[in-house]
């Protein structure tokens, strides 16, 4: 996942500078349910390997799979730790994360506007 965080913050967030109490509340509200979005919904494939061949690099990535969905199948993780996360995966529904997601990212962009100076726009 943390292979994804800049692209994913910026796709989300935008580059706005965010300051005071306002925004780091809408902020937080963002991430309440995009992390669980990202975790229990969102593929993403891991880079296997690089092979570089003269001047080309070749990249081999796994198949595109949850984090949700790599860490049931890891090894790594108990059988209680492994309960848990299929409860948890049981109460979320992708499409109502998204809506709220989206909502909240509104939100966000309508308090960063807000504390621009009139005429200006945000970065998006």
């Amino acid at each position: 996942m943390e292979q994804n965080n800049g692209s994913v913050v910026r796709e989300y967030i935008g580059y706005d500078r965010l300051e005071g109490n306002v925004p780091q509340e809408r902020l937080a509200a963002v991430y309440r349910d995009l992390v669980p979005l990202l975790t229990f919904f969102m593929p993403t494939a891991k880079l296997e390997s690089k092979i570089k061949t003269d001047s080309k690099e070749i990249k081999k990535y796994d198949a595109p799979r949850c984090p949700y969905q790599q860490l049931m199948e890891s090894d790594a993780r108990s059988s209680e730790v492994k309960a848990q996360l299929s409860r948890l995966y049981g109460l979320y529904n992708p499409v109502r994360l998204q809506h709220h997601v989206s909502k909240a990212v509104l939100a966000l962009r309508d308090a960063v506007a807000a504390q621009l100076p009139s005429g200006s726009e945000p970065a998006a």
